[in-house]
């Protein structure tokens, strides 16, 4: 009689976790999250200053009601400079988009115009293909392909190489459409450019007023003192040391 245990069957090994897509990273967003910090901060603060607790406060120390709700126009106001932002920067998005595809429209139309131009000449007469910048890179820069095509434009005043006049009239407006996207995109940028120089001074400019409205409580309800605490955390500022946030000299 065999005594000997059989060997235990191996437990199953366990099912491996099913794979997960990897999360995809957050887009950048369009606005300055520091400055929607500050603008949602100042807002705050300066509704809580116009509660009746807080009021008459602020009134004795050069805060007087008027002036706290001027403060929060200009709040409202920075966040729509703000959007303004995201929407020339939209803009300025759009219009690259758009000089992108007429771009490549236009060179289509070269490309067209040289293969024409081969296809008449390049067995009988090549020297004639430099007419039509055969050879050239007229992609290498914005100057160049303006240059480039008009060029090619006016040799076809001479020599249409079987293009019909649908065709010219059809690449001048390509090449129109190339120029303006260029002066579009200036302007746009132009615009963006200055809604964001706008956007930051008037959000520094609000900093430095909240920053004066803390102080007001930072006055008036001492740190370290145990009655200051829950008011000096309404106001966020530190419960045992005075609050502190002098400009610092530029470099």
């Amino acid at each position: 009689m065999n005594n000997t245990t059989p060997p235990s069957t191996p437990a199953p090994a366990p099912a491996p976790a099913p794979e997960t897509e990897p999360s995809a990273r957050p887009s950048p967003g369009p606005w300055n999250k520091a400055q929607l910090g500050e603008l949602s901060k100042a807002e705050r603060l300066c509704v809580l200053a116009l509660t009746d607790p807080y009021k008459p406060i602020f009134l004795k120390n050069d805060f007087p009601p008027e002036r706290l709700t001027a403060f929060k126009g200009r709040v409202m106001a920075a966040r729509n400079v703000s959007a303004n932002v995201t929407q020339s920067n939209t803009l300025a998005e759009g219009i690259t988009v758009t000089e992108a595809q007429a771009e490549k429209t236009l060179v289509a139309d070269i490309r067209k115009v040289q293969a024409k131009a081969k296809q008449k000449y390049a067995r009988k007469n090549p020297i004639v293909l430099k007419d039509f910048l055969v050879g050239t890179d007229v992609t290498e820069s914005r100057p160049a392909l303006e240059q480039g095509s008009q060029s090619v434009l006016n040799k076809m005043t001479s020599d249409r190489v079987g293009l019909d006049t649908e065709f010219i009239v059809s690449m001048e407006e390509h090449r129109a459409n190339y120029v303006n996207a260029d002066v579009s995109q200036g302007s746009a940028d132009a615009n963006s450019e200055a809604a964001y120089t706008e956007r930051n001074k008037q959000i520094e400019e609000i900093k430095d007023e909240r920053v004066e409205l803390q102080y007001v409580i930072d006055g008036e309800f001492p740190p370290g003192d145990p009655a200051s605490a829950a008011v000096r955390r309404q106001f966020d500022l530190p419960a045992t040391r005075p609050f502190n946030a002098i400009r610092r000299k530029a470099a």
